[in-house]
């Protein structure tokens, strides 16, 4: 197996898991905030517990998240091979992008906001945070050294 294939199949993974994670303990927060704004308070031991129970969503956001970059992460490996520029940050933008747009399309076409805590703008937002650092994970993680650089500096 290619050297540039296993890294593709342990950062996928890694990258969609730190992603899931972002995206659910962030949709957590911004269901408590609301919660909060509604005069309801939440201890700190709540908001740490309600976290890792919410952890319960990765079932079906692993494979959300995976689905979206799969069509998201080619585009940017071909807008970066055709335009150039930073790697990271095409794979970044496709990983934001990706996920905020699955979300919207969701919403559309089911009529239901999969990710409570993506809800408000701002929540939405977050998501595309969580995306990205999920794309920029796999952009570190897959790069391909360039010959100019010495590699046992």
């Amino acid at each position: 197996m290619r050297t540039s294939t296993k890294k593709h199949l342990v950062a996928f993974p890694a990258a969609v898991i730190l992603t899931a994670v972002l995206a659910s303990l962030c949709s957590t927060q911004f269901v408590l905030a609301e919660l909060t704004a509604l005069g309801i308070e939440i201890s700190v031991s709540a908001r740490i517990a309600m976290c890792f129970e919410d952890l319960g969503i990765l079932r079906s956001l692993l494979p959300a998240v995976a689905a979206c970059w799969l069509v998201g992460f080619p585009v940017a490996h071909a807008l970066e091979a055709r335009i150039g520029g930073n790697r990271n940050a095409w794979f970044a933008a496709a990983g934001g992008a990706a996920l905020v747009g699955e979300l919207l399309i969701m919403q559309a076409v089911l009529g239901v906001t999969a990710i409570a805590g993506a809800r408000s703008l701002p929540g939405l937002l977050c998501q595309g945070v969580a995306g990205a650092l999920g794309g920029y994970l796999f952009a570190r993680m897959t790069r391909v050294p360039r010959p100019e650089e010495d590699l046992d500096a």
